[in-house]
């Protein structure tokens, strides 16, 4: 079996969702996750849960999910990968360690998509499309110009009109030691998307 189809524990956590009950039963329990990311592209993973027959929490019934005060919310799916290597025991010192290299991988986003899937026995299946929050920047449509910016100022007034923490790390232009990008007199957007703006503005930077 290899890496891509092992079997990992997994978690999910929603702030739109109900906590777990009094005993720690999730109102929704993460049976998969499947999707793709890359370097330079914004990634996509389907999160499939189903309601839990056990919750007894005191929300409403958990399979009467409300889909739509899902979109936009924040959410992080929680993947436990193994290590390298397995415990040995009656190794001397550490050398027996298990789970050498073990993490959990958080990934978190917004819910781009929610939607019933299906059913399995009594269990209601929901699947939840999580994207990068940057996702909303491909959303929209505009044509404008700017005068006198650089790359930098350019991106940060793009970037103004969304709700996200936007940490810059930016060096200057590729070989030239100076740190910063030079003015430009005028940069149009045409008709297209902030993030298709963003990356065709990023490539051409120097």
């Amino acid at each position: 079996m290899t890496a891509l189809t092992q079997t990992r524990p997994l978690g999910f956590h929603c702030s739109a969702l109900p906590e777990p009950d009094y005993w720690g039963v999730p109102y929704l329990v993460p049976v998969r996750l499947k999707g793709t990311d890359g370097i330079g592209e914004l990634f996509e993973y389907v999160v499939t849960l189903k309601t839990s027959e056990s919750y007894r929490g005191r929300s409403a019934d958990p399979a009467n999910v409300d889909l739509d005060k899902l979109l936009g919310v924040e959410a992080t799916a929680y993947v436990q990968v193994r290590g390298k290597y397995e415990f040995v025991p009656g190794m001397p010192g550490n050398t027996g360690a298990g789970n050498v290299g073990g993490h959990t991988r958080e990934i978190s986003g917004i819910i781009a998509a929610a939607r019933i899937a299906g059913s399995d026995g009594r269990s209601i299946v929901y699947e939840l499309t999580l994207r990068p929050a940057l996702y909303l920047a491909t959303q929209n449509l505009n044509s404008r110009g700017f005068y006198g910016l650089d790359v930098i100022a350019i991106t940060r007034e793009v970037m103004h009109a969304y709700p996200l923490q936007v940490e810059y790390r930016i060096g200057g232009p590729a070989g030239s030691g100076n740190g910063y990008y030079p003015t430009r007199d005028y940069q149009r957007q045409a008709f297209e998307s902030d993030y298709t703006f963003l990356r065709r503005l990023c490539v051409n930077a120097d």
